[in-house]
């Protein structure tokens, strides 16, 4: 009787393809349907029926365009009024205040051609759009096959993640900054140093906050054409941006530095004096239930910052390999949304932590791979926004405020930095034990 061959688990001219017994398979595939299912029933409709991000950011970069102050909302309600319908509501200083650079104007000033709700409905295809992207991207610095379990494990993981649907339905720019740094990254390590520069400028341009420690390890690691070539770029990005609103008028510094110090006051303030602090990610929140002195409390999280990247430098592999730049970039994706304000969709970062934790998937770093995914789970969900909800229906946010405000809601900030720890002992294993780069993998 013949006997039957088995199917090698490669395909000739692909790269290997890690295979997991069919039940398993089953199971991430059931992941995946569900994280869409979830993502298609909770994102579209709410995006289309309500106010989002988008409008103050369409209405300044029109009013950028037309040569008028992006930082005044008298002009954005006059924009509104013609371009945007009688059902659009002009945004408010006191509601979402325009504060993003000059930059950020500059780069999304295409959408401007079009009506508001077009170009709404632009950006939605284009968030999306960003998610595949950032996806194959993904899988090319991690060197994955798609047929591969685990880039089938994070798909869904990217799809299910909560900061990346809350991008997508509030209409933010955050994936989009978020796929120019991948690219960056993805450049650095094909040795395209000039693309990297541009690419990560053009972050730096969409989201400052966002993408400036990835501008500062490149400063790090002695990347000296990214880093003069993303200068460059910002410098001219900004200097037209100047230029458009006239060398003689700087009004709009005015507008801007007085919607600044509103918003840090009010709806930006990264203490828990800020009406939606379930929503920050910053160490700044729950320090702030335990100490009053503002000052006191920067100086405490600038300490943590400054031992952090110490151990980061100490431990730092330098070496342009793929999977050595993935950890170094999971930690610095971690340790940005802690020193200053960031909201919850900012942890779109967390797609960089999530590949490692993947990666590390039975190799000799499991344990590590798995307590990073474990970590992480959260994120699955608003889990801060449901704690706060819960606790806040039933009366516990100012009856036990310590233990509510310090541990329980902002449990996500105490994930980013002990995520942080994670990768730095990571780092420290792999250093003392003198393996290869290639070797953990």
């Amino acid at each position: 009787m013949r006997e039957k061959t088995q199917i090698p688990p490669t395909i000739p001219n692909f790269q290997s393809i890690n295979l997991l017994p069919w039940k398993k398979s089953i199971f991430i595939f059931c992941f995946l349907i569900v994280t869409t299912t979830v993502f298609i029933y909770r994102i579209p409709g709410r995006y289309f029926s309500n106010r989002t991000d988008f409008i103050v950011l369409y209405l300044a970069s029109s009013a950028f365009m037309q040569g008028g102050n992006p930082y005044d909302h008298d002009v954005l309600a006059n924009i509104c009024s013609h371009n945007c319908g009688p059902i659009a509501e002009a945004p408010k200083k006191d509601d979402l205040p325009s504060l993003y650079p000059l930059s950020t104007y500059i780069i999304i000033s295409p959408l401007t051609l079009l009506k508001y709700n077009d170009a709404k409905r632009l950006l939605f295809g284009l968030n999306c759009l960003a998610i595949g992207v950032l996806f194959l991207v993904t899988l090319k610095l991690a060197k994955l096959h798609y047929l591969d379990w685990r880039s089938i494990l994070l798909l869904s993981i990217f799809i299910g993640l909560a900061p990346i649907q809350n991008v997508v339905f509030q209409g933010q720019l955050v994936l989009l900054a978020i796929l120019f740094v991948l690219c960056s990254i993805w450049s650095y390590t094909l040795n395209l140093n000039f693309l990297s520069g541009v690419l990560l400028a053009l972050g730096l341009c969409l989201k400052p906050h966002l993408a400036i420690f990835f501008f500062m390890y490149h400063i790090i690691v002695g990347n000296f054409m990214i880093y003069v070539s993303c200068t460059i770029t910002c410098f001219i990005t900004f200097l037209i941006g100047i230029i458009r609103l006239g060398l003689n008028d700087f009004s709009w510094i005015v507008s801007w530095q007085e919607n600044l110090k509103y918003a840090n006051e009010i709806t930006n303030s990264p203490y828990i004096d800020n009406n939606t602090q379930h929503n920050l990610l910053n160490l700044q929140y729950p320090l702030s239930a335990a100490f009053e002195s503002h000052v006191f409390i920067n100086i405490i999280v600038l300490t943590i910052l400054l031992v952090a990247f110490i151990l980061f430098i100490k431990y730092i592999d330098k070496s342009n390999n793929n999977y050595n730049i993935l950890i170094n970039m999971s930690f610095i994706s971690t340790i940005t949304l802690l020193p200053f304000y960031h909201r919850n969709y900012d942890a779109s970062l967390l797609l960089l932590p999530v590949t490692i934790g993947v990666l590390l998937l039975n190799t000799q770093y499991d344990k590590i791979g798995k307590s990073a995914l474990i970590l992480m789970a959260p994120f699955l969900a608003p889990s801060a926004s449901m704690t706060y909800e819960f606790a806040n229906y039933y009366g516990l946010v100012y009856n036990n405020g310590f233990l509510l405000n310090f541990i329980l809601i902002p449990h996500q900030v105490w994930i980013l930095l002990t995520l942080s720890g994670l990768f730095i002992y990571l780092m420290f294993r792999k250093k003392n034990q003198g393996l290869p780069s290639w070797k953990i993998y």
